[in-house]
């Protein structure tokens, strides 16, 4: 195949992303804007958001829109934060029911600046989304909470029907991109994770059973280090 063959082969379909900023794109985005929200989608500067919008869903953030991160590969602002709004929960619940979302999903900033990492306010939302949407489940993505397992145990007592973590598995790469982590002790955080799961609910049975396969498969050797935050208190 020549040079010329080689640049007029197009992309993929799965590669290539259609803006679609249709109405229901706009009224989702006038929501989130009139309801004082936050979302991935628009924080992160997410490419796919007007596929989400348009569907009527969204990822939201919760307490507020800045990091107490430095994380480079992340474009969510990054600072000081102000103290976060304790009506945030009801309002996201508010916009899911808006929208008639059937599984929500929230995540935050971190905020290496609250004693709790901000657990108590993702109880909160998650009864509050409970509450007022019976039938819809929520995932919840969780910071590292700066290793705190009591936290962890707020969290898991709103009963989410999903946990989730993102988790910079090699620890090289991490320490280059992201400022602050406390991941030795969120890994001491998972099996009490998959305990309170699976005794409260059957459906979560093998969520252990995956997590400890999935472990042993991983042939990389992780060296945790614990890095100070570059923002925050």
């Amino acid at each position: 195949m020549s040079v010329t063959e080689k640049k007029s082969l197009s992309k993929p379909p799965w590669l290539k992303i259609r803006p679609q900023f249709d109405e229901v794109y706009r009224e989702v985005k006038d929501l989130v804007s009139e309801m004082g929200l936050h979302t991935v989608c628009q924080e992160a500067t997410c490419p796919n958001i007007g596929e989400c919008y348009s569907a009527r869903t969204a990822t939201f953030i919760i307490l507020g829109d800045t990091c107490t991160r430095g994380c480079r590969f992340c474009d969510v602002k990054k600072g000081k934060p102000t103290d976060y709004d304790l009506a945030e929960s009801s309002r996201v619940a508010g916009a899911c029911e808006k929208l008639g979302m059937r599984f929500a999903v929230i995540t935050s900033v971190t905020r290496d600046d609250l004693p709790d990492g901000g657990a108590a306010m993702f109880a909160g939302t998650t009864r509050s989304i409970k509450s007022m949407i019976s039938s819809c489940g929520v995932e919840l993505l969780i910071p590292d909470l700066a290793g705190n397992i009591d936290a962890l145990k707020v969290i898991l007592n709103s009963d989410p029907d999903v946990l989730a973590h993102y988790f910079p598995w090699l620890s090289s790469v991490a320490i280059s991109l992201q400022a602050g982590f406390w991941e030795e002790a969120f890994c001491r955080a998972i099996p009490l994770a998959g305990i309170v799961l699976i005794t409260r609910k059957s459906k979560y049975r093998n969520f252990w059973i995956i997590m400890v396969l999935f472990l042993q498969t991983m042939s990389v050797h992780f060296h945790f280090q614990r890095l100070q935050p570059s923002y925050g208190t």
